[in-house]
């Protein structure tokens, strides 16, 4: 049977070599440099077959992320693989699977990866994101802003620029000289922006006539940002841009300059579509519930005593004015996929669509409209600068 572990500091350079050999490129794994000899890591989980040769390996690393305005912890997933010539025989189901157990044991809330829907999917990870349409017609102009394209001179800041906004930023790349001289040639043919004094900078793609793309934006303060929005919006409408779609962790600094951007410009959201980004997985109800209560509360009407059941198990508890109370039974029951309870908290997802397509069963006389004010669907933002 292959068995789950964590690994040991003396196994850190086999660990590199078999993610290199999995990932046919080299790959460096983030371990801690002041572990004992003979301790282990349990952050970082190998798999072994039958032999006691390793054939899968994935980690994950604590990180704070803001939820619905709440300072909550998501356990960031990253080099997952499996040994090439032993894929598809169940190993990436126990890895997997052994790293939500994990992260159950370390209480965690949330998990989060990057990857492929389909295959992450069937463990529980859900695409979560939204994308808004926000008409801008009729919204007064503003001051032209002074921005300039960016050039090989500016890369030394652009790249210390980069490493101060988003370090531990769940989700984003830290890049080495090597993604950054890719990066370069991604953007060669983009619409690009710096502001003055390394203030920040952005990358979008906006051909004439045709919806445009905000590939990137990094800046160090909510002016930085609100400048850089406007230079987009004003290049997007010269070049008769018809939209220009911009994608963001909900909660994150940029999310929150954009949102105040776009109520100062009087940005009125027209249409919600479903975005499958960032994968999302929760990990612990109980714990996330806790961390969301200052989130739950001024959605409250009346008490609420429920129990969530998933794959993963149930939680039984008591939410108030008080705040969240664990209990060992209630008298209503929802069951869910773990799946589909990340796109109702985190994402589109309605309750009531889900009780109505019978993915999600009610038990009790509990009233669904309840449950759908405590979690409206959630979005990330897509301006459009000129939507006839």
């Amino acid at each position: 049977m292959p068995r789950l572990r964590p690994i040991y500091r003396e196994e850190f350079d086999r660990v590199n070599a078999f993610c290199s050999t999995a990932f046919r490129g080299q790959v460096d794994n983030r371990f801690p440099n002041d572990l004992p000899p003979g301790s282990c890591y349990p952050l970082h989980q190998v798999v072994e077959d039958e032999a006691g040769e390793i054939v899968a390996h994935g980690f994950f690393h604590p990180k704070p992320v803001w939820v619905h305005g709440c300072l909550t912890m998501v356990g960031d997933v990253g080099n997952v693989c499996t040994h090439p010539e032993r894929r598809k025989l169940g190993y990436s189901r126990v890895l997997m699977e052994g790293l939500v157990g994990v992260m159950q044991a370390a209480r965690m809330p949330l998990s989060l990866l990057g990857g492929s829907p389909t295959l992450y999917a069937k463990f529980g990870w859900a695409g979560t994101g939204g994308t808004v349409e926000i008409d801008v017609s009729g919204t007064a102009s503003v001051p032209a802003v002074a921005t300039t394209p960016i050039v090989s001179g500016d890369m030394p800041w652009i790249m210390r620029c980069y490493a101060e906004v988003w370090q531990g930023r769940t989700g984003m790349v830290q890049r080495d000289k090597a993604r950054w001289t890719n990066w370069r040639t991604q953007i060669e043919h983009d619409s690009t922006f710096t502001l003055p004094h390394g203030a920040g900078y952005a990358c979008a793609s906006l051909p004439n006539g045709h919806q445009g793309l905000l590939r990137e934006i990094t800046a160090r303060d909510s002016a930085a940002y609100f400048a850089l929005f406007d230079a987009i919006w004003q290049e997007a409408q010269a070049r008769g841009v018809p939209a220009v779609e911009l994608h963001a962790h909900r909660d994150g600094p940029e999310h929150r300059a954009f949102a105040r951007w776009a109520t100062e410009r009087k940005l009125v959201v027209a249409r919600e579509d479903f975005y499958t980004g960032s994968m999302w997985r929760i990990v612990d109800v109980g714990r996330l519930l806790q961390d969301l209560t200052p989130f739950l509360l001024p959605r409250l009407d009346r008490p609420l005593s429920l129990t969530i059941a998933t794959e993963d198990g149930e939680t039984a508890f008591h939410l108030g004015p008080w705040g969240v109370c664990l209990a060992a039974h209630t008298d209503h029951r929802l069951e869910l996929p773990i799946g589909k309870l990340a796109e109702w908290w985190l994402g589109p997802a309605r309750i009531a669509e889900l009780l109505e397509q019978g993915i999600a069963r009610l038990h009790g006389d509990l009233d669904p409209a309840h449950l759908a004010r405590l979690f409206p669907p959630a979005a990330i933002y897509t301006a459009l600068p000129d939507r006839e």
